[in-house]
């Protein structure tokens, strides 16, 4: 039997990732500047609450299309480690933490450091919310019950 490929909203994730460069690139940002520094600070700003914005309405859309999932596990923003890809993420979000905890007990005085490890914390988030999620977890276990029968 041929397994099934994992459906995921794809442009929801794409436009999630593209919202937190948009964070990632924060840093590089001046509103208070002149000219071009103040018109990007405002694009910047802007692209990243649309893609927000249009991220979590393209996964809300994509998920009322799809069956409610069978199981209730709770709300997968609170729930860690429960698949595969959810791990890598979670794991990830750990790490980039702890990153972000040295650079401010070192001292690193970069702000874009900080805001790149603040957009990867932002990304890292959303995609948990997304991997961790119960329709992720019924697509899932779905999966793992044809398998065995």
């Amino acid at each position: 039997m041929r397994k099934r490929k994992l459906k995921l909203p794809v442009t929801a994730i794409l436009f999630l990732t593209l919202a937190a460069c948009c964070v990632a690139l924060s840093g590089l940002t001046d509103i208070g500047g002149q000219g071009f520094i103040r018109v990007f600070s405002i694009a910047v700003s802007v692209a990243m609450w649309i893609c927000l914005i249009a991220g979590y309405v393209l996964l809300i859309l994509y998920y009322k299309k799809q069956d409610p999932p069978e199981h209730k596990r709770g709300i997968g923003l609170i729930s860690f480690f429960t698949n595969r890809y959810g791990t890598v993420c979670d794991f990830a979000l750990i790490i980039t933490v702890i990153a972000l905890i040295v650079c401010v007990i070192v001292g690193v005085k970069t702000v874009l450091i900080y805001s790149i490890l603040f957009g990867l914390i932002f990304l890292f988030i959303n995609l948990h919310a997304v991997f961790d999620g119960r329709y992720v977890n019924a697509q899932l276990s779905k999966r793992r019950r044809e398998g065995n029968e």
